[in-house]
């Protein structure tokens, strides 16, 4: 997807959109991305301490770092990723932590969807330009599809239904059912968690701070060129919305995804710029590029630094 955003673009025109970048502002999407994954290791660490363990927070911190790395692999390999790092260096069952991530990931979709709600709200007309320009020619070939598959999966939910009825008695005594209860058991036990938090108020903050420092690192990233300095804080949170629902899509990283909806969105916020989409492709890429090396180099940092902190702690 990466190759058909970028595929038609003037290479000339592109890199001279890099001429004025500010490093200051460019600084700053980093320190709030920083803040913002640590937020979340604290958030994540409220939510293990029911589970009667209160774990390191470097290696909650750095198992989150290499959770953001493993995405950039395979999309939503991440979660499992820092659940099986932390569980092993804090003796934990992987899948209660599992259960914890399914409690973060809920909260996140309730915040972002808060914020597209906003964004829709506070910028009707540019949302409705996009659906009628991207999405508009597709959609009666996705509702016939989607059509399809709904039949399809209920003809497999009621197959399901019937053979595990004619075959109960045997499927419950099987290994793997019994390993599948005690995994769904496990699960379960990390859910319930969000009941027992002993700081609701502390867990509610760190909540709206990682998604105040998602925003900012878009807001930030206007700063840094010239051309979307200007650009208001409503845009940018338009920008920002538009982002998160390219990372959304299952590309690894985002990759592609990410650039094709925010070059769309600054499309339309900059139409009377000559030069607009070399400009919007070169903002694209240069925040999506400082985020991914980010990622890349606190990923490969973690994996180094975790065997090492917890050597030092057998020793003690």
């Amino acid at each position: 997807m990466f190759w058909f955003v970028y595929r038609k673009q003037n290479p000339e025109k592109l890199w001279g959109a890099f001429d004025n970048v500010d490093f200051l502002w460019l600084g700053m999407t980093i320190l709030v991305m920083l803040i913002s994954h640590i937020s979340r290791s604290i958030r994540w660490m409220m939510l293990i301490e029911p589970l009667g363990k209160k774990v390191s927070f470097w290696n909650a911190t750095l198992a989150t770092f290499l959770g953001y790395f493993a995405n950039m692999a395979l999309p939503r390999l991440g979660e499992v990723t820092r659940c099986a790092v932390l569980g092993k260096y804090e003796k934990i069952p992987t899948t209660k932590l599992l259960g914890t991530v399914v409690v973060e990931r809920a909260i996140d979709v309730i915040m972002f969807l808060l914020c597209l709600v906003l964004a829709i709200s506070l910028q009707f007309d540019a949302f409705s330009h996009l659906k009628e320009r991207y999405f508009a020619q597709s959609q009666a070939t996705t509702t016939e599809s989607s059509y399809v598959w709904l039949y399809v999966s209920i003809a497999l939910l009621v197959l399901v239904v019937i053979i595990y009825n004619f075959f109960s008695d045997y499927i419950q005594e099987t290994k793997v059912f019994i390993k599948a209860k005690n995994l769904l058991q496990n699960v379960k036990e990390g859910l319930k968690t969000v009941r027992k938090l002993q700081s609701f108020n502390a867990f509610l903050f760190h909540t709206f701070l990682i998604w105040l420092c998602y925003y900012l690192m878009m807001y930030f990233g206007f700063k840094v060129f010239d051309f979307t300095a200007d650009l208001s804080p409503v845009i940018a949170l338009s920008i920002f919305v538009l982002g998160s629902l390219g990372m959304i899509i299952p590309a690894p990283g985002g990759i592609g995804s990410f650039h094709f909806f925010v070059i769309s969105g600054l499309l339309f916020y900059m139409p009377n710029d000559p030069d607009v989409k070399e400009k919007a492709a070169a903002f694209a890429l240069l925040i999506h590029g400082v985020q991914t090396l980010f990622i890349m180099i606190s990923g490969i940092i973690s994996l180094l630094s975790l065997p090492i902190l917890n050597a030092k702690k057998k020793k003690k």
